[in-house]
């Protein structure tokens, strides 16, 4: 009776891992292209101001940088991004602003929060007009900030807009940032 009994218990494993077996080679061939990835070919190339991490309520973005009170600017960067599915051959030239209205719309988004002061423009340089390199994608935006011409322990918001990119389409969502900086106490 016990030798029946496990060859019955036998007999069902092996219709089990036969079930098994049968389900994992008969699904598998749904997968035709195992290394899918998303096809940018199609999209349309687009000038931006890249963040770590975007905001999701559909205001303007931010980059922050914590400065200390010294005689000597901060240097800071942030970047200007080509994202397209492949690179351009020829010099995109990047005009930026310094954008009041973006600052006040990023104050009026964030109405729980205290509101940013704009960075007075005796505290900071930045180049106005920069250039993505032919066959790269993304430059360098170099910005120094005279923390000693700062209040301490006012947050202030430096807003930044791209106004042109040799004629190629500027981000919507990503076309402008808002760098904020505070002088440590």
């Amino acid at each position: 009776m016990l030798n029946k009994f496990s060859k019955t218990m036998k007999n069902k494993n092996i219709f089990k891992g036969l079930v098994a077996a049968l389900c994992v080679i008969s699904l598998s061939s749904c997968l035709k292209n195992k290394n899918e990835q998303p096809d940018f070919s199609a999209t349309t190339p687009v000038v931006e101001i890249p963040v770590g991490s975007p905001v999701g309520d559909g205001s303007i973005n931010s980059l922050s940088t914590p400065l200390t009170q010294k005689d000597t600017p901060t240097d800071y960067f942030f970047y200007i991004n080509y994202a397209a599915s492949s690179t351009k051959a020829t010099d995109i030239k990047v005009t930026l602003a310094v954008n009041p209205a973006v600052l006040a719309a990023y104050n009026a988004a964030h109405a729980n929060s205290p509101a940013l002061a704009i960075l007075p423009s005796d505290a900071f340089t930045m180049p106005l007009i920069i250039t993505i390199p032919a066959n790269q994608r993304r430059v360098q935006v170099p910005v120094k900030f005279a923390s000693k011409s700062l209040t301490k322990g006012v947050t202030y918001g430096l807003p930044v807009t791209i106004t042109d990119a040799s004629g190629e389409v500027i981000s919507k969502n990503f076309g402008s940032v808002v760098i904020k900086a505070a002088v440590a106490n």
